[in-house]
């Protein structure tokens, strides 16, 4: 089994708080600000129409053990179904989390904290456990030269790794 070194993730997270530190006018800033203005009443309609689409498949998934029960479709087609009727509820149900988060303000705080941070701090040239702590939420890793760093702000950002670090 493959495997990373944790000096190449905490070297990736170094790197990717210093381009958030050098660009945070042209990324942390617009994203701060389309958080304060997103329309709460746009938010609840699609939270809404989110909700009827999850009340419209479990009619589809009534009908489809109907019709699975009395025979008119087999199986397979009936999983088939079932798997995606279950895949795009939870769709809706992530996007009504995310919508809710935003409603809540706890993405809005999160950014707040941490432009706060950015606007203050010098380039950082060594890795800092309470700041990995403060900002991110999990990490995503893509391959083993890439990674993606999910903050608590809402913003996944994708980093390079370096593969010859040693620990």
């Amino acid at each position: 089994m493959k495997f990373i070194h944790e000096e190449a993730f905490r070297s990736a997270f170094t790197t990717m708080l210093n381009k958030l530190i050098f660009s945070r006018k042209i990324l942390l800033r617009p994203y701060y600000n389309a958080l304060r203005v997103t329309d709460s009443d746009e938010n609840l309609q699609r939270i809404m129409s989110l909700k009827e689409s999850i009340q419209k498949n479990a009619d589809r998934k009534s009908e489809l053990r109907k019709l699975r029960v009395k025979g008119i479709i087999d199986a397979v087609i009936y999983t088939q179904e079932l798997n995606r009727i279950e895949k795009q509820n939870e769709e809706a149900r992530r996007e009504i989390q995310n919508l809710g988060n935003i409603e809540s303000g706890l993405m809005l705080r999160e950014t707040e904290k941490l432009l706060h941070f950015i606007d203050t701090a010098d380039m950082q040239d060594a890795y800092n456990e309470e700041l990995f702590i403060s900002f991110v939420d999990s990490i995503i890793v893509y391959s083993r030269d890439s990674v993606g760093f999910k903050l608590k702000c809402g913003l996944t950002l994708k980093e390079a790794l370096c593969t010859d670090t040693r620990s």
